[in-house]
């Protein structure tokens, strides 16, 4: 099994929490728009949004082309999104705030419809003794719709290409929030 992240903190918990687990991972920074691995995987999989954060067409054709040619014949490849609704609807310009075990953080969404993009600006306070530390994350995700994301991955080579809405094998429908797609190296 390979891991890999742009994220050098991501990869450190990733290696921290396999090590504990006395798993042997191969982990690697590098960008999943460029994947250079001399390697041939049955699967690969990108969870978390993490196509959601490839917000060009070209970046996201030259992950499935690499994804493509990384795979074994009949491998496939497994991703996730947040759904175009979501992103665009329940996200898009809204705010929101949370607190869970004395952690609270405050999120502010701005969507850009000329581009389809979700501007996320987080504040987190944490606990740090008797006070609390501040620190802010800012993400931009792009809305895909399901069909333009089929068409990509079958001009790519993917075949048998499958979405299904989030832990069940129904197929997503507009209202979907998170939807999973499938697609053949055949």
């Amino acid at each position: 099994m390979w891991g890999l992240d742009l994220s050098w903190d991501m990869l450190s918990i990733a290696e921290n929490k396999a090590r504990k687990l006395k798993q042997k991972i191969t982990f690697l920074n590098q960008d999943m728009q460029n994947i250079n691995i001399n390697e041939r995987f049955d699967c690969i999989l990108s969870m978390c949004d993490g196509v959601n954060y490839i917000t060009d067409r070209k970046g996201l054709t030259s992950f499935f082309s690499s994804a493509y040619k990384l795979l074994n014949e009949k491998g496939i490849l497994i991703f996730d999104i947040s759904s175009y609704s979501k992103l665009r609807y329940i996200l898009g310009d809204n705010s929101f705030y949370n607190e869970k075990n004395n952690i609270h953080y405050i999120w502010n969404n701005n969507y850009n419809e000329d581009d389809d993009t979700v501007d996320m600006d987080l504040v987190f306070f944490v606990p740090e003794g008797s006070l609390y530390k501040k620190f802010e994350e800012h993400h931009i995700q792009k809305a895909y719709k399901n069909d333009d994301l089929t068409k990509l991955l079958a001009e790519t080579g993917f075949s048998r290409i499958e979405a299904f809405e989030a832990f069940n094998l129904k197929k997503p429908d507009e209202k979907s929030e998170r939807v999973f797609f499938a697609a053949v190296k055949e």
